[in-house]
């Protein structure tokens, strides 16, 4: 695993999310059993620009060297993926979602750990 496939899977992700999210929020939420109402929809078509930025810019540093910027872009989305995934949890507990939020939960701390794991990343010498 290293840090340009991980930045591209981010990339992509966050992409598709954006476009999802623009479009219709409902068409993402309903997948964890939670309908969009008005709220929601204004809070994720907000969203929607920032998840194309951070998508654009982890393409865009997919070719960079490790260094102490690219550990702390890194560290930062871990604690975001980590994060978010905890809330997935809380909601689940408290009965707001489905059962499929615990596996997008699994995948944020999955994500998280692939962050933290490259984050570490060295040139090879060679």
């Amino acid at each position: 695993m290293t840090f340009k496939l991980v930045a591209m899977v981010l990339a992509a992700f966050c992409v598709a999310l954006s476009v999802m999210w623009f479009v219709d929020v409902g068409l993402y939420t309903v997948t964890y059993g939670v309908a969009a109402d008005t709220g929601t929809q204004f809070l994720g078509r907000r969203m929607a620009p920032i998840l194309l930025g951070l998508g654009l810019m982890f393409y865009l540093a997919r070719n960079a060297p490790p260094s102490p910027l690219r550990r702390t872009m890194c560290l930062g989305i871990a604690v975001a993926f980590a994060g978010v995934a905890t809330t997935g949890i809380m909601a689940f507990i408290d009965g707001v979602a489905s059962f499929a939020i615990l596996i997008a939960a699994g995948t944020e701390f999955a994500a998280a750990l692939a962050f933290i794991a490259v984050s570490q990343d060295r040139e090879q010498a060679g």
